[in-house]
């Protein structure tokens, strides 16, 4: 990318703010969030009320690459989950957020059928979550959450932008397993996990390994450890750690 990647997550990637060095991406995105809650949100849902809508995108942005619950969000909001949903869904179609699906071919009630939340750019995501600098957003608890948003939306950026529809899902268990995204090719997989790290250790690499249990390993074309490492390495076999904000050239590579 032509920004430092830590800028790029916390400054988002509107062309405006990437062009103009110079330009405070606080005040670009007040502008914009006016310009949208004005404008789209008022036209569209003739909402009675933009600020709770602007409290919604907030309690929104703090779910990013989280599993969405239609109720908790609801009830931290102060309305009713059906609002909720329409509301969620005008996200969506105005380009605000991806929804992200489970991938539970033949597992019954075994695994988690509710979508994962990612804001489309970790910008107005930061924005919307208060912070003022990639320092405090990188300190933060959140900053796994910000890390794995930026992983999966180079991704879907990069297939939209190429005019690709490969199936893309996240795969968990009831039990707790867990990876982040499931590229899906004739029934096997490219397998990606987003670790906000420089070192990945074996602790990261517990949900490609439970997925390889699950399917068998040769199900796996690929796992990635989508992390902040300068350059790929081999971590063990089929699974590689690679730089996150390059995992869209890997997975391109991969499904060739």
């Amino acid at each position: 990318m032509d920004m430092p990647e830590s800028r790029y997550i916390f400054c988002g990637g509107w062309p405006e703010i990437a062009a103009r060095g110079e330009l405070e991406p606080h005040f670009w995105f007040a502008a914009y969030l006016g310009t949208y809650l004005e404008r789209d949100v008022r036209n569209i849902l003739h909402v009675g009320s933009l600020r709770d809508f602007d409290r919604f995108l907030r309690a929104a942005a703090i779910r990013t690459g989280q599993i969405l619950s239609y109720s908790e969000l609801a009830r931290d909001v102060g309305i009713a989950p059906n609002t909720a949903k329409q509301w969620i869904s005008v996200l969506q179609a105005s380009g605000q957020i991806f929804l992200l699906e489970p991938y539970y071919r033949n597992l019954g009630k075994r695994l988690v059928k509710s979508p994962k939340l990612y804001f489309c750019d970790t910008g107005l995501a930061a924005f919307l979550m208060g912070f003022d600098s990639w320092e405090a957003m990188a300190r933060s608890p959140v900053m796994g959450a910000v890390w794995e948003t930026h992983v999966v939306m180079q991704v879907v950026k990069s297939l939209v932008a190429g005019g690709r529809s490969l199936p893309l899902w996240f795969w968990r268990t009831a039990y707790g397993a867990e990876v982040d995204l499931l590229i899906e090719q004739g029934g096997s997989f490219q397998a990606v996990e987003a670790k906000f790290t420089e070192r990945p250790g074996p602790a990261d690499l517990k949900g490609m390994e439970a997925l390889q249990q699950f399917y068998g390993e040769d199900k796996l074309i690929s796992g990635w450890i989508a992390c902040r490492v300068n350059d790929a390495y081999q971590i063990e076999n089929r699974l590689t750690a690679v730089p996150g904000s390059r995992i869209d050239r890997y997975i391109r590579a991969g499904s060739e």
